[in-house]
Parts: C-alpha cells; structure tokens; sequence
C-alpha cells in the first residue's frame, strides 16, 4: 500500500512538472510575440512597410505554430485525463462488488439483499408479481468444525454455493447471509414454486455435499411476500420456517403462509 501511495505521489508530481513546465513556456511565447507585435507596429512598419509585412507574416507563423501546439498539449492532457477518469470508475465499479460479494464463497452478502430488497418489493406492490424468499442453515455446522477443524467447514461452505448457484435461474439472487446461513430470494416465485425450490435446495446438498464419509444436510424455511409486509416481515416469515424445520428433525422444508 506504501508502494502504491509513493508510485501515486510521484506520478502526479511528474504530471505537475510537466504542465507547469508547459504552462511556463506558452507564457514566454505569448510575451514574445506580444512584444514582436508592439515592435512591427511601432517602429517596423513605420519605417520599413516592406520589411515590416515580411516580419508580420513570420509573426504570424510563429503565432499559428504556436497554437497548434497548444491545442496538441491540450488535446494530450485531455485524452491523458479521459483514461485516467476511465480506470478509476472502472476501478470504482469493481470495488463495489467486492462489498456486496463474499469473499469466502463468491456468493452476494447481506449488503447486496439491502440493495435489491425495496426494488423488489416495490415491483410486486406495482405490478402484483410474485416473490419469494428461502433460508436454509446447514444443520449441526458447529459439530462439523469441531470435529473436522475450520477449513473443512469454509470448504462445505464454497462447494454448497457452487452446487445451488449452478442449478438457480439467472434472475434468482443467492446471498450468504452469514456463518452458515444463506439467503435465495427468487423474483416471479410463489409460496408453491419457493417449497419446490426449497426441496431443490435441500436434495442438491444432501446429495452431493459430504464431508469424510458423512451427508451433509440443511434446514430450509419459505415464505411469500404478501402486499404491504415490510422487509423485516417477509423475512421474518423465512426465518420462523426456517426455525420450525430446524425443531422438525431438519433436513427439511417448511414454509409460513
């Protein structure tokens, strides 16, 4: 980071040198030729029209070589500041995904969910479109840790996320909520299509998630949203589910109307 900071400082340093040095020397060309001008009219032209017209045509050769470089420096500086305003919105683009993905798993975090919840739920107020939300917690994780130690548990936690992410539909968000909780929410859903989604879930794991020789299962819980719940309700909802499966045996779905 101290690298970065000096290759920074430097670099703008050369850049004020440069436009400094450029600015000093179009002061000195346009105090010349203000001073040629003042000399053909005064005494050159005055005392030699010919000569004068000779020096006059220079004058102004010097003046439109002069602008042309001129509009060369400005047209270079304003390129230079063009790519420089492109990497850093690029720059800008790509830090603000890194704060709304996980970085253990690649999944969305909670932060992305805040961001597309209200435009969500402010669709299915206008257009009276379907929407549900699914929570699923691997069940007994902290035995896993204990028993298999921390990496094994962020290993189940990448390949759980790889596994779902690979069967959802494109316009399905998939959140890691935290620990070892994740969030789907699915646009265009009903309480009917989250319970399929759900059991989706539930067999995709169950399935193909182990860890040594032992399955690895969820608990998942479902909910639809109903027009004017606020966020913290819909959610709510998901997570009461999610609470019942858990006490229901796990490795299960259950839902809240």
């Amino acid at each position: 980071m101290l690298d970065l900071k000096q290759d920074t400082t430097i670099s703008g340093n050369k850049d004020k040198y440069t436009i400094n040095t450029h600015k000093l020397i179009i002061l000195i060309l346009s105090v010349i030729a203000i001073i040629s001008l003042i000399i053909i009219f005064k005494y050159i032209i005055a005392n030699n029209p010919t000569l004068g017209i000779k020096v006059l045509t220079f004058f102004i050769i010097v003046i439109a070589v002069d602008a042309l470089i001129l509009y060369k420096f400005i047209h270079n500086k304003l390129q230079q500041i063009n790519v420089k305003l492109a990497k850093l919105e690029e720059e800008n683009i790509k830090l603000k995904e890194e704060v709304l993905v996980d970085k253990l798993t690649g999944a969305f975090n909670r932060r992305k969910l805040h961001e597309i919840i209200e435009v969500e739920l402010e669709r299915c107020n206008r257009y009276n479109i379907p929407l549900a939300m699914i929570i699923f917690d691997i069940d007994d994780f902290k035995k896993i840790n204990d028993k298999y130690g921390h990496s094994r548990g962020d290993l189940i936690l990448k390949n759980i996320t790889k596994v779902i992410t690979s069967k959802l539909r494109k316009t399905d968000f998939f959140i890691r909520w935290g620990g070892e909780e994740f969030v789907i929410l699915a646009p265009e859903t009903n309480l009917e299509g989250a319970l399929i989604l759900g059991e989706k879930v539930r067999k995709l794991v169950s399935e193909n998630i182990y860890v040594e020789l032992e399955r690895v299962t969820v608990s998942v819980g479902a909910s639809e949203y109903k027009k004017e719940l606020t966020y913290k309700e819909f959610f709510d909802k998901a997570d009461k589910a999610l609470y019942i499966a858990k006490n229901s045996g796990k490795n299960n779905v259950k839902y809240v109307n």
